[in-house]
């Protein structure tokens, strides 16, 4: 059993980052046509323009270049151009150490005595900091009634995934953009909203992992990070400080 949902979480995690290249893809290609079209109109005035002998008619002409092209601007300044398999990684410092341990540390730190850290002491090399950051990040979306909180790290082949389980529900239409930078919705319930999310993505993808989250009725809401046990090789040599 525990294989089978290994597997399925591996599967929908590599699904999840395939859905982000494809919507990037399809975006990407949404603005070239629109970009064409602008162009293709912009050209066709200019070339009127250089037949034209009425004042009156250029100026309506060399109006509408004008038009287009600050269309043009438009969608580029809110273009998806960077491709998120390519995108800059976070500087990060490697080193070998155990993760049960900085789990510990970070409960203690953020919510001490409100946490539970199960699973077995599993060493490997990735950047202490920025993992120590990013799970204070998700513990600090603990809202203020004392309900417990429950880490687990569970060992893969050749991964490690850390969950943060918390015991209220996020509304659905906040799930899908939820590790967003660019989230900055307000929550009644939650600390942290927004670009502390952002964070913990960039952290997870800068290791070669990603960062999902599952909230459910009844089941409140799983936060989970998955790394590979060494990050070195996904690390590039300008990303290592």
């Amino acid at each position: 059993m525990g294989s089978a949902f290994d597997t399925a979480e591996r599967d929908a995690m590599t699904e999840y980052n395939l859905a982000r290249c494809r919507e990037h893809t399809l975006a990407l290609q949404e603005l070239a046509e629109s970009l064409r079209s602008h162009l293709h109109v912009a050209a066709t005035a200019a070339q009127l323009i250089v037949r034209a002998t009425d004042y009156d008619r250029i100026g309506a002409l060399a109006g509408r270049i004008r038009t287009r092209l600050a269309l043009v601007e438009e969608r580029l300044d809110g273009a998806p151009l960077r491709d998120p398999a390519a995108q800059e990684c976070l500087p990060l410092l490697l080193s070998t150490f155990e993760l049960t341990a900085l789990l510990h540390e970070a409960c203690t730190d953020a919510l001490p005595g409100r946490c539970s850290v199960a699973g077995e002491p599993i060493t490997g090399t990735w950047c202490r900091l920025s993992l120590r950051q990013a799970l204070r990040n998700l513990l600090a979306l603990a809202p203020d009634d004392a309900s417990p909180v429950h880490v687990a790290i569970r060992r893969m082949p050749g991964r490690v995934a850390l969950s943060v389980q918390h015991g209220h529900e996020l509304p659905s239409e906040t799930v899908r953009h939820l590790f967003s930078s660019r989230n900055k919705a307000p929550h009644p319930m939650l600390r942290g909203w927004g670009i502390g999310l952002g964070f913990v993505r960039d952290v997870a993808e800068s290791h070669g992992g990603s960062a999902i989250v599952y909230s459910a009725p009844g089941k409140g809401t799983a936060y989970t990070i998955d790394i590979p046990i060494d990050a070195c090789p996904f690390v590039p040599d300008s990303a290592r400080r």
